[in-house]
């Protein structure tokens, strides 16, 4: 997010007669796992009274890296987050949560009266039915499961599954950025788990476009074929900005807690041979 212009469009929006509902931060994009200044946004939102969510339903859960959990510095400015534990730290699908720091917001937004299914406590009794507050109600509970998750490996196992998934992807990426070929987008060390890059096999270092997609689908294909690895990949974001087409590019993400460098290892010896098979699709 764009923090220099948030306060402008903010201020345009209001004059020009309608209420904003809400602004919306990310931690950890979709595709290059980038993470939103909080701090920043929180302190423009707070000015304009406007509330505050965070996205985190990806890189949210790196909360439980001491080394990584800066990415979210900030993050207790907001007003509520979403977090996928079903994602990083492997919780069983599906598992997915709206975090607020008061609970009565949610029995606020969400109570209707339905006497059928609720039915009011006396004031002295303690009460444990949470479903006129969440929006679930009668469907599974999400929260188990992450207990269940959280009291078998502890925060300690979740931080060095983290962890381990944070340096495994910053290995590979330090790996390619010397391999003649490989084209590093993603940042060293880099935002999140996932890490972006091109491979052109060929001589041609100007080669983009259709050609560069062309490649990254042929050896993709070709890996996921060979039964030994499925990896990703996505059109540039940027290029709708800028006008350009570079083409489509490799998004490979780590999150499996049983990889090693080995299995990386490998897996850049795969695009290497099967790179040389691609060079015949480039004409």
């Amino acid at each position: 997010m764009k923090v220099s212009e948030l306060d402008s469009i903010i201020k345009k929006t209001i004059t020009s007669g309608y209420t904003p509902l809400y602004v919306n931060a990310t931690a950890g994009t979709t595709v290059f796992g980038s993470y939103d200044p909080f701090e920043e946004i929180a302190a423009i939102a707070k000015k304009h009274n406007i509330w505050f969510h965070i996205d985190g339903s990806w890189g949210g859960n790196t909360i439980f890296s001491a080394t990584r959990a800066s990415h979210l510095k900030g993050s207790h400015w907001a007003d509520s987050i979403t977090s996928n534990p079903h994602k990083m730290l492997g919780v069983p699908t599906t598992c997915s949560f709206l975090l607020v720091p008061n609970d009565r917001i949610f029995t606020q937004a969400n109570s209707l009266s339905a006497p059928y299914l609720f039915h009011n406590t006396l004031d002295d009794e303690e009460n444990f039915d949470l479903a006129n507050g969440t929006m679930g109600c009668g469907r599974r509970a999400d929260a188990l499961k992450f207990y269940m998750g959280w009291v078998y490996y502890g925060s300690k196992g979740y931080q060095q599954r983290v962890d381990h998934a944070y340096d495994i992807g910053e290995y590979f990426a330090r790996k390619i950025s010397t391999i003649k070929g490989f084209k590093l987008i993603s940042d060293i060390p880099p935002p999140c788990l996932q890490i972006c890059f091109y491979y052109n096999p060929t001589e041609n270092i100007k080669l983009q476009g259709k050609y560069m997609t062309t490649i990254t689908r042929y050896i993709a294909t070709a890996l996921h074929k060979s039964g030994q690895f499925l990896i990703d990949y996505a059109p540039n974001p940027n290029d709708a900005i800028t006008g350009e087409d570079n083409g489509e590019f490799f998004r490979v993400v780590f999150n499996s807690p049983i990889i090693t460098s080995d299995t990386i290892d490998n897996l850049i010896d795969q695009f290497v041979v099967i790179g040389e098979n691609a060079k015949k699709l480039i004409k």
